[in-house]
């Protein structure tokens, strides 16, 4: 995860998977997601595997997933990786 170009976005990415992945899926949340009431907000789906996510509160943290998907389902989601918003 980086700071994407504006206030409130965050740019990231992960390693492609690209002879198994149609496309990737994110989520994020703005609770520590160690907590069990956390709620996961997803991101919009792409077939790249770099996102941003943008309009997020400045100033707070976010922790963010991904998961590739192809015909046979979804893979597992990564660990979350966590920034503070710029």
């Amino acid at each position: 995860l980086s700071y994407g170009d504006e206030p409130g976005e965050v740019d990231g990415h992960c390693h492609s998977q690209r002879k198994i992945a149609d496309f990737y899926q994110t989520r994020f949340t703005t609770t520590d997601p160690t907590l069990p009431a956390t709620v996961w907000t997803p991101g919009t789906p792409g077939t790249k595997s770099s996102f941003t996510l943008t309009n997020l509160p400045s100033g707070s943290m976010v922790w963010v997933q991904m998961c590739a998907t192809n015909s046979q389902g979804d893979g597992p989601w990564s660990d979350p990786a966590c920034i503070r918003v710029p």
